[in-house]
């Protein structure tokens, strides 16, 4: 675990173990020492000694994966790579495997020489060529992104040097080193054609050829407020009364609830009650007496016949005929929940709709073009069904729907839960907004509420360009803030 070590050394081992063990030293101990780091993180206390090691194991970790331990950057990785698979030079000769390929197949240049040395090597050298370029055009861009959400100018500045020393000066410097190859006359203006040609096309491909355009998304089984079964006070779950699953009719008693705060105020309103009638007797004929103490009884009673109501609505009823919908009976007896709580609901069929969050940035594109949505059900993805869009809840909201569609629920929107005191209603807010859409299956499918839904929204085709453009666009709006 030092900067730097001379292991030039290793390559006179005639084993490729050997070597590849000198090479995987560096990638060792990083991780050794991430790992090291991890366990004395797990059980430090909160503090400097704490935070180091976290730092130690996110830097050991890291710059393993991303940097030392890859071999598509030639570091240690690359080295036990090259090793393992007998090819020396295996970056130069995979990039002079791509270079031939170039100057003999499109610039015709039949006796340009090929860099294999043994078979089955052209696979490896290609392979190896294209995925080190692309990962190294993606680190630099992820390292970009990050430096010009915290500083824009040094991020445009840092974009342009890496555009220019990534694409632009080699593709300069190689396309000239071609044309000092090739031969004046017919070869010269065939590879001159081919690049061109070769242009054009990228070009009107990436421009003008539609492609399709689909959006994801999912949604949940929602049914109508009329259908749902809310406790009136808070209070702790005695019985399920009624099956899940069964027809009730209108006024059916579904649940028995208990509430010990209810019963306390019933009591202390029958003793005042008491109090009340007992002053109305001593009284007797004082006019004066008497009126206060009728007064005082009569609000007595009114308060007690308030809380007895109270205490009567803890015998939960259906709000109305239809099909009783209890998602968690079983674990409903012994929980105290909150006054609005949904706890059942009561459908009738064909009713259950879906709701759907879309990230804000989605439904804009959904808004400016027509769309055909396409369902599928988590329990049958097999079966496809159109859906139509019912309407659109105004205004942008970091609230899901259902915590279904949260990742604790197996979503995919990562979620925060709303704090609050006494907030025991299961709403989830994610961390970007978005917009709630309500849409209907042509077909009835959907059997219960909260039932997960997958959606596709098939957009007109588009261009693979303007769909760039609109993702940078997005991009900076959203990460770099301009």
């Amino acid at each position: 675990p030092v900067p730097y070590v001379d292991a030039s050394a290793a390559t006179a081992f005639e084993s490729k173990r050997r070597r590849m063990a000198v090479a995987a030293a560096g990638i060792l101990a990083e991780t050794t020492l991430a790992a090291l780091a991890l366990l004395f993180w797990l059980q430090a206390e909160p503090g400097l000694a704490r935070a180091a090691a976290y730092q130690v194991m996110l830097i050991g970790a890291v710059s393993t994966l991303l940097i030392n331990g890859n071999p598509l950057l030639k570091f240690d990785g690359y080295y036990v790579l090259a090793d393992w698979l007998e090819i020396p030079n295996l970056a130069k000769r995979a990039n002079g495997f791509v270079v031939w390929l170039v100057r003999r197949h499109l610039l015709g240049e039949r006796d340009a020489e090929s860099v294999l040395q043994a078979p089955g090597e052209a696979p490896w050298l290609l392979g190896y060529a294209v995925l080190a370029f692309l990962y190294r055009v993606a680190l630099v861009a992820g390292i970009l992104y990050f430096v010009a959400g915290q500083f824009f100018a040094v991020g445009l500045l840092l974009a342009l040097w890496a555009a220019m020393g990534t694409l632009l000066l080699p593709g300069i410097a190689r396309f000239w080193r071609f044309q000092r190859r090739l031969a004046a006359g017919r070869r010269r203006l065939r590879g001159l054609a081919l690049l061109l040609g070769g242009l054009a096309l990228g070009w009107l491909l990436l421009a003008w050829l539609p492609l399709p355009y689909n959006l994801m998304a999912q949604g949940v089984a929602q049914a109508p407020e009329a259908a749902l079964v809310r406790l009136p006070e808070p209070c702790l779950v005695e019985q399920v009364v009624a099956a899940p699953g069964a027809t009730v009719r209108r006024g059916e008693l579904l649940l028995r609830c208990a509430s010990p705060e209810l019963e306390r105020r019933v009591a202390v309103a029958e003793a005042r009650l008491a109090l009340a009638e007992a002053r109305l007797e001593e009284a007797g004929a004082d006019p004066v007496a008497r009126a206060l103490a009728e007064q005082e009884l009569g609000y007595a009673r009114s308060e007690l016949e308030r809380w007895q109501r109270r205490r009567a609505s803890l015998a939960v009823r259906a709000p109305r005929d239809g099909r009783l919908a209890v998602p968690e009976a079983a674990d409903l007896p012994g929980r105290l929940l909150p006054r609005g709580q949904v706890v059942a609901r009561v459908l009738q069929p064909g009713e259950l709709t879906v709701r759907a969050f879309v990230a804000q940035a989605d439904w804009e594109r959904l808004r400016e073009r027509d769309f055909r949505v396409q369902a599928r059900l988590a329990a049958d993805l097999s079966t496809v069904v159109p859906a139509r869009l019912l309407r659109v809840v105004p205004g942008a909201t970091r609230e899901l729907p259902s915590p279904v569609l949260g990742s604790r629920g197996g979503g995919p929107w990562p979620e925060l839960p709303i704090t609050g005191e006494g907030d025991d209603s299961g709403r989830i807010q994610t961390l970007k907004p978005g917009f709630w859409l309500d849409l209907a299956l042509e077909a009835p499918l959907l059997r219960h509420p909260e039932e997960r839904v997958h959606l596709r929204f098939e957009l007109p085709p588009e261009p693979l360009l303007g769909r760039l453009r609109r993702l940078l666009h997005e991009l900076f709006l959203g990460h770099v803030r301009v």
